[in-house]
Protein backbone atom coordinates (compact mmCIF):
# COMPACT_ATOMS: atom_id res chain seq x y z
CA UNK A 1 0.00 0.00 0.00
CA UNK A 2 1.38 3.51 -0.49
CA UNK A 3 1.43 6.14 2.05
CA UNK A 4 1.75 9.68 1.50
CA UNK A 5 5.35 10.84 1.47
CA UNK A 6 5.13 13.33 4.22
CA UNK A 7 8.62 11.04 6.15
CA UNK A 8 11.52 9.97 5.02
CA UNK A 9 13.55 7.00 5.60
CA UNK A 10 16.64 9.13 5.33
CA UNK A 11 17.50 11.86 8.03
CA UNK A 12 19.84 14.68 6.35
CA UNK A 13 22.19 17.08 8.31
CA UNK A 14 23.03 20.11 6.09
CA UNK A 15 26.74 21.28 6.72
CA UNK A 16 27.99 25.51 6.78
CA UNK A 17 24.84 27.19 7.60
CA UNK A 18 26.97 29.90 8.68
CA UNK A 19 29.79 30.02 6.08
CA UNK A 20 29.30 33.12 4.16
CA UNK A 21 30.08 30.61 0.54
CA UNK A 22 29.33 27.39 -1.19
CA UNK A 23 33.32 27.14 -1.42
CA UNK A 24 33.61 26.90 2.55
CA UNK A 25 30.25 24.82 2.98
CA UNK A 26 32.32 22.37 -0.18
CA UNK A 27 35.20 22.36 2.43
CA UNK A 28 33.02 21.45 5.54
CA UNK A 29 31.68 18.56 4.11
CA UNK A 30 35.19 16.82 2.75
CA UNK A 31 36.42 17.24 5.64
CA UNK A 32 33.16 15.57 7.48
CA UNK A 33 33.49 12.55 5.17
CA UNK A 34 37.14 12.37 5.34
CA UNK A 35 36.91 12.36 8.92
CA UNK A 36 34.16 10.09 9.11
CA UNK A 37 32.31 12.42 11.87
CA UNK A 38 29.90 14.56 12.46
CA UNK A 39 31.26 16.98 15.40
CA UNK A 40 28.21 17.79 17.62
CA UNK A 41 27.08 21.37 18.38
CA UNK A 42 29.50 22.24 21.54
CA UNK A 43 32.95 20.22 20.41
CA UNK A 44 33.56 16.62 19.82
CA UNK A 45 32.42 14.26 22.63
CA UNK A 46 30.82 10.92 22.53
CA UNK A 47 27.36 10.03 23.28
CA UNK A 48 27.46 9.49 26.80
CA UNK A 49 29.65 12.29 27.65
CA UNK A 50 27.11 14.76 25.51
CA UNK A 51 24.59 13.48 27.36
CA UNK A 52 25.69 13.93 31.11
CA UNK A 53 27.03 17.99 30.01
CA UNK A 54 23.39 19.12 29.49
CA UNK A 55 23.38 22.34 29.90
CA UNK A 56 20.12 23.88 32.06
CA UNK A 57 19.91 27.11 33.16
CA UNK A 58 17.44 27.73 35.89
CA UNK A 59 16.33 31.68 35.23
CA UNK A 60 16.06 30.93 31.39
CA UNK A 61 12.98 29.78 29.45
CA UNK A 62 11.90 26.54 27.83
CA UNK A 63 10.05 28.74 25.74
CA UNK A 64 12.49 30.16 23.46
CA UNK A 65 15.37 27.28 23.38
CA UNK A 66 17.72 29.14 25.93
CA UNK A 67 17.06 26.98 29.28
CA UNK A 68 18.22 23.90 28.18
CA UNK A 69 21.42 23.54 25.60
CA UNK A 70 22.64 19.79 24.43
CA UNK A 71 25.81 18.88 22.37
CA UNK A 72 23.80 17.33 20.03
CA UNK A 73 23.71 16.93 16.37
CA UNK A 74 20.66 18.18 14.10
CA UNK A 75 18.96 16.03 10.98
CA UNK A 76 15.84 16.61 9.94
CA UNK A 77 13.12 13.76 8.66
CA UNK A 78 12.35 15.30 5.01
CA UNK A 79 11.22 13.40 1.85
CA UNK A 80 13.93 14.61 -1.01
CA UNK A 81 11.61 16.29 -2.98
CA UNK A 82 10.72 18.74 -0.60
CA UNK A 83 14.25 19.41 1.15
CA UNK A 84 13.80 22.98 -0.89
CA UNK A 85 12.43 24.98 1.47
CA UNK A 86 15.02 23.34 4.24
CA UNK A 87 17.84 23.98 1.99
CA UNK A 88 17.04 27.71 1.36
CA UNK A 89 17.53 28.33 4.76
CA UNK A 90 20.02 25.59 5.98
CA UNK A 91 22.23 25.69 2.35
CA UNK A 92 22.81 23.14 -0.06
CA UNK A 93 25.17 20.82 1.15
CA UNK A 94 23.51 17.73 3.35
CA UNK A 95 24.89 14.33 4.25
CA UNK A 96 22.09 11.68 4.75
CA UNK A 97 22.06 8.51 6.67
CA UNK A 98 19.14 5.98 6.88
CA UNK A 99 17.00 6.87 10.19
CA UNK A 100 17.91 2.96 11.04
CA UNK A 101 21.31 3.75 11.44
CA UNK A 102 21.05 7.25 13.35
CA UNK A 103 18.31 5.15 15.85
CA UNK A 104 21.02 2.49 16.85
CA UNK A 105 22.97 5.71 17.58
CA UNK A 106 20.16 7.27 19.87
CA UNK A 107 18.42 9.20 17.38
CA UNK A 108 15.76 10.75 18.39
CA UNK A 109 12.52 13.44 17.23
CA UNK A 110 12.36 16.49 19.21
CA UNK A 111 8.30 17.16 21.10
CA UNK A 112 7.32 20.65 18.72
CA UNK A 113 5.75 22.88 21.28
CA UNK A 114 3.22 26.11 20.62
CA UNK A 115 4.61 28.76 22.55
CA UNK A 116 1.09 30.63 21.81
CA UNK A 117 -1.79 27.85 21.97
CA UNK A 118 -3.94 28.38 24.98
CA UNK A 119 -4.88 26.02 27.15
CA UNK A 120 -8.39 27.23 27.96
CA UNK A 121 -10.09 27.08 31.37
CA UNK A 122 -8.04 26.97 34.48
CA UNK A 123 -4.93 25.47 35.17
CA UNK A 124 -2.74 25.08 38.51
CA UNK A 125 0.51 26.41 38.08
CA UNK A 126 3.72 26.94 40.39
CA UNK A 127 4.75 30.45 41.61
CA UNK A 128 7.70 31.72 42.34
CA UNK A 129 7.63 31.77 46.11
CA UNK A 130 7.26 27.82 45.64
CA UNK A 131 3.36 28.03 46.88
CA UNK A 132 0.73 27.62 43.92
CA UNK A 133 -1.66 29.10 42.22
CA UNK A 134 -5.17 28.98 39.68
CA UNK A 135 -4.28 30.72 35.77
CA UNK A 136 -6.83 31.09 33.48
CA UNK A 137 -5.88 30.13 30.07
CA UNK A 138 -2.24 30.10 29.94
CA UNK A 139 -0.18 29.69 27.50
CA UNK A 140 2.07 26.93 26.84
CA UNK A 141 4.87 28.69 26.64
CA UNK A 142 4.26 30.39 30.25
CA UNK A 143 3.17 27.09 31.68
CA UNK A 144 6.56 25.63 30.48
CA UNK A 145 8.62 28.27 31.71
CA UNK A 146 6.74 27.94 35.36
CA UNK A 147 7.35 24.30 35.00
CA UNK A 148 11.21 24.63 34.46
CA UNK A 149 11.51 27.72 36.89
CA UNK A 150 9.77 25.29 39.86
CA UNK A 151 11.83 21.76 38.90
CA UNK A 152 15.33 24.24 39.18
CA UNK A 153 13.74 25.33 42.16
CA UNK A 154 12.96 22.14 43.87
CA UNK A 155 16.80 20.43 42.48
CA UNK A 156 18.16 23.41 44.35
CA UNK A 157 16.29 22.35 47.68
CA UNK A 158 16.72 18.90 47.17
CA UNK A 159 20.69 19.30 46.91
CA UNK A 160 21.03 21.35 49.82
CA UNK A 161 18.53 19.04 51.59
CA UNK A 162 21.21 15.82 50.56
CA UNK A 163 24.00 17.39 51.67
CA UNK A 164 22.59 18.53 54.83
CA UNK A 165 21.24 14.99 56.04
CA UNK A 166 23.19 12.51 58.22
CA UNK A 167 20.13 10.25 57.39
CA UNK A 168 21.07 7.38 54.78
CA UNK A 169 17.83 6.66 53.76
CA UNK A 170 16.84 10.28 53.45
CA UNK A 171 20.58 10.87 51.55
CA UNK A 172 19.43 7.95 49.28
CA UNK A 173 15.72 9.59 48.67
CA UNK A 174 17.21 13.39 47.78
CA UNK A 175 19.63 11.16 45.35
CA UNK A 176 17.14 9.69 43.45
CA UNK A 177 14.61 12.70 43.15
CA UNK A 178 18.57 14.51 41.72
CA UNK A 179 19.35 11.41 39.08
CA UNK A 180 15.43 11.59 38.16
CA UNK A 181 15.36 15.32 37.87
CA UNK A 182 18.51 14.99 35.85
CA UNK A 183 16.67 12.08 33.52
CA UNK A 184 13.83 14.28 32.46
CA UNK A 185 15.83 17.11 31.51
CA UNK A 186 17.70 14.34 29.44
CA UNK A 187 15.04 12.34 27.98
CA UNK A 188 12.65 15.15 27.62
CA UNK A 189 13.28 18.75 27.73
CA UNK A 190 16.38 18.47 25.65
CA UNK A 191 14.01 17.43 22.89
CA UNK A 192 11.43 20.13 23.29
CA UNK A 193 11.36 22.50 20.31
CA UNK A 194 9.05 25.50 20.79
CA UNK A 195 7.85 27.70 17.93
CA UNK A 196 5.17 30.44 17.37
CA UNK A 197 2.41 29.13 15.07
CA UNK A 198 2.10 32.87 13.09
CA UNK A 199 5.48 32.34 11.51
CA UNK A 200 5.32 31.75 8.05
CA UNK A 201 6.33 28.56 6.76
CA UNK A 202 9.67 29.98 5.25
CA UNK A 203 10.45 31.62 8.49
CA UNK A 204 13.98 30.72 10.42
CA UNK A 205 12.01 31.00 13.26
CA UNK A 206 9.56 28.02 12.12
CA UNK A 207 11.31 25.63 13.36
CA UNK A 208 8.01 23.20 12.67
CA UNK A 209 8.64 22.83 9.23
CA UNK A 210 12.38 21.20 9.52
CA UNK A 211 10.93 17.73 11.14
CA UNK A 212 14.25 17.73 13.22
CA UNK A 213 15.87 14.64 15.22
CA UNK A 214 18.92 15.43 17.42
CA UNK A 215 21.77 12.76 18.24
CA UNK A 216 23.59 13.04 21.50
CA UNK A 217 27.82 13.87 20.71
CA UNK A 218 29.22 13.23 17.57
CA UNK A 219 27.87 10.63 14.99
CA UNK A 220 30.80 8.70 13.42
CA UNK A 221 30.12 6.96 10.12
CA UNK A 222 32.16 5.24 7.56
CA UNK A 223 31.89 6.02 3.66
CA UNK A 224 29.35 2.92 3.52
CA UNK A 225 27.42 4.32 6.12
CA UNK A 226 26.42 7.57 4.18
CA UNK A 227 23.04 6.84 1.95
CA UNK A 228 23.19 10.17 -0.05
CA UNK A 229 25.05 13.37 -0.45
CA UNK A 230 23.40 16.37 -1.72
CA UNK A 231 25.75 19.07 -3.67
CA UNK A 232 25.03 21.73 -6.06
CA UNK A 233 25.60 20.59 -9.88
CA UNK A 234 28.86 23.33 -9.80
CA UNK A 235 30.61 20.55 -7.20
CA UNK A 236 29.84 17.01 -8.46
CA UNK A 237 32.74 15.87 -10.35
CA UNK A 238 34.99 17.81 -7.54
CA UNK A 239 33.00 15.45 -5.08
CA UNK A 240 33.86 12.04 -6.98
CA UNK A 241 37.57 13.59 -7.67
CA UNK A 242 37.85 14.21 -3.73
CA UNK A 243 35.94 11.25 -2.41
CA UNK A 244 36.80 8.40 -4.72
CA UNK A 245 35.56 5.64 -1.85
CA UNK A 246 32.50 6.95 -1.98
CA UNK A 247 29.86 4.95 -4.52
CA UNK A 248 26.28 5.97 -3.19
CA UNK A 249 23.64 8.28 -4.37
CA UNK A 250 24.83 11.56 -5.07
CA UNK A 251 21.57 14.39 -5.32
CA UNK A 252 22.19 17.20 -7.73
CA UNK A 253 21.35 20.65 -7.09
CA UNK A 254 20.97 22.02 -10.04
CA UNK A 255 19.78 25.78 -8.61
CA UNK A 256 18.54 27.20 -5.96
CA UNK A 257 15.20 26.55 -4.68
CA UNK A 258 12.24 28.30 -5.36
CA UNK A 259 9.35 28.88 -3.57
CA UNK A 260 10.32 25.72 -1.26
CA UNK A 261 10.74 23.73 -3.98
CA UNK A 262 13.73 22.28 -6.02
CA UNK A 263 12.97 24.01 -9.37
CA UNK A 264 10.97 22.03 -12.12
CA UNK A 265 13.62 19.26 -13.80
CA UNK A 266 16.15 20.87 -11.40
CA UNK A 267 17.64 18.03 -9.28
CA UNK A 268 18.24 14.40 -10.08
CA UNK A 269 20.30 11.55 -9.06
CA UNK A 270 23.88 10.95 -10.44
CA UNK A 271 26.21 8.29 -9.71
Amino acid sequence: MEYCRYTSDELTHFVGASAPTDEERFQTLLRILRAGRLRASDGSRTTDEAAMLLSITGNKKISDGSAVRGVIVCFCDIPLPSLGLHMSKYGPFGIAFTRAFLVAKGANPVFYVVNDATLPGISFVPKDDGSHELARDITRADLMDRFHWEAMRISTRVHDMMFGSSDPELQNLFARIAHFHMLLYQATFAFVKSFNSAEAADSPENYYMEREWRVYGDVQFSMSDVQRIIVPRAYHDRLRQECPSYTGDLHIVDSPPIDGRDAASASRFSG
